[in-house]
């Protein structure tokens, strides 16, 4: 009897332990299975569904949340290198004037920046992107509407950044367009070719990028040219800035309702600087070196008839540092100004011409505060080639003029010039009147040198 429980329990053991083994290969082969499945859902749904699916979702996205129009030619997702392709984007306004679009754009992604708990891009690239900005006859901006819908669905304000890193982007022959109806007359101008690149953005904790941006002004000519790096978290940028070859009067354009005693019709402007732009602690402060700003060969008219020309019209300072704290404060040192070849005209009237001018200004500080304070000392200002005439009346020359240490406080409205220096001085007086008697031309007057020192003058708060 005991032998026969012994072979019964053998056989419900080895019952058992078939029975679980078959368990086991039937899981094994279910979960193969599944996930068989699964893979095969997402690449066939990544490379069959997401195009027709993008393109119903995108503009219905536009409308309800844009308050716009949107289209898009095809989306692409790459389901094993996580790479998603959008072709031919347009967004509009509901009555189909352009907003924004652009023909590719690419977006790479990698599951790498889990390891940091961040969001990771290899790559982001547009290709010929295009924002339009226009104003209406009436004054209704193109914009307005979408601007609008976005701002009846804001949220609380978060206090984190998100954790974003972008190895490379990149926007290639992009383009941005002004047009302005709402004026007495139409204005139109266009940013193009329009080019950036970015290295290494990242929003991590002292994570900084390396920007290119190159750009040409289409209308106004020129370059725009700007290489630095730039952090986030906190917000910092430094960097080299460049505008180059700029047509001053298609520029002055840009700005609406401008007027000034000069109308400029010729000239080209160019500046560059090195900058060190810091948010610590909400209080910005912004270092430039190297700062230049020169026009050339300017060209206007004075009033109604007269005439305005420059030849060139330089500013340059190695430093100037601004900080924005509850007493904003501006300072500048070595201030160098040049001017040379200035003439201004009146047809039968008064001309003026100046050959040559130089400023220079050791050190200028403003701070800005209950009362401003402007202060500057050991300014020199000197030129050459001064001549006045007046028609046929007078004439004045002064080869040479110099005023030195010149100071200044508006805090106590004090103005000083240690002294006014002229040389050379000569004085015709009506020359019509001297013509006629046969006079031999020589000047009625002339002053080798004319010096006046130790000018203070006291300043009213008129």
């Amino acid at each position: 009897m005991i032998a026969l429980l012994n072979k019964l329990k053998n056989k419900l053991s080895q019952l058992k332990s078939k029975l679980n083994l078959l368990c086991q290969r039937i899981s094994l082969k279910l979960v193969a299975k599944i996930v068989a499945g699964l893979v095969t859902f997402y690449l066939l749904f990544a490379y069959f569904a997401v195009n027709p699916i993008a393109k119903k979702i995108i503009p219905r996205i536009a409308e309800q949340s844009l308050a716009s129009k949107a289209s898009v030619g095809s989306v692409t997702f790459d389901p094993l290198r996580l790479k998603t392709t959008i072709n031919d984007f347009k967004l509009t306004t509901k009555r189909n004037q352009p907003l924004a679009n652009f023909k590719k754009l690419v977006v790479d992604f990698e599951l790498s920046g889990m390891f940091k708990l961040a969001w990771k891009f290899k790559q982001i690239a547009v290709l010929a992107p295009q924002i339009d900005f226009a104003t209406e006859a009436d004054g209704k901006f193109n914009w307005d509407d979408l601007i609008a819908k976005l701002n009846e669905e804001q949220s609380p304000p978060s206090d984190t950044i998100p954790s974003v890193i972008i190895e490379q982007i990149m926007i290639n022959q992009g383009q941005v367009q002004y047009a302005d109806a709402n004026r007495a007359e139409s204005f139109k101008t266009t940013l193009t070719p329009l080019n950036f690149e970015l290295e290494g953005f990242s929003t991590l904790p002292k994570d900084r990028g390396d920007y290119l941006v190159s750009a040409a002004f289409a209308k106004q000519g020129g370059t725009l040219k700007w290489k630095g790096d730039m952090s986030v978290n906190p917000l910092a940028s430094k960097g080299v800035v460049a505008l180059d070859g700029v047509n001053i009067h298609k520029m002055l354009q840009l700005v609406k309702g401008l007027a000034l005693p000069i109308a400029i019709n010729q000239g080209t402007a160019q500046t560059s600087f090195n900058y060190d732009f810091a948010l610590p602690e909400s209080t910005p402060t912004l270092a430039i070196d190297h700062f230049t700003f020169s026009v050339r060969d300017v060209a206007g008219k004075l009033g109604e008839s007269g005439d305005v020309a420059l030849g060139y019209a330089g500013l340059s300072a190695p430093t100037i540092h601004f900080v924005n704290s509850k007493q904003p404060t501006l300072r500048v040192d070595a201030l160098d100004f040049k001017l040379a070849e200035l003439s201004l005209a009146q047809p039968d009237a008064l001309q003026v011409t100046l050959k040559n001018s130089a400023a220079s200004l050791p050190q200028l500080d403003l701070t800005v505060q209950e009362t401003s304070q402007l202060a500057f000392k050991q300014a020199n200002l000197a030129s050459s080639g001064l001549t006045v005439n007046q028609g046929q009346q007078f004439s004045l020359a002064v080869p040479q003029t110099n005023i030195n240490a010149l100071s200044f406080d508006l805090k106590e409205n004090q103005l000083g010039i240690k002294e006014i220096a002229l040389s050379g001085i000569e004085f015709d007086g009506n020359k019509t009147a001297l013509a006629s008697k046969q006079v031999a031309a020589k000047p009625l007057a002339t002053l080798a040198k004319a010096t006046i020192a130790d000018i203070a003058i006291a300043l009213t708060e008129k």
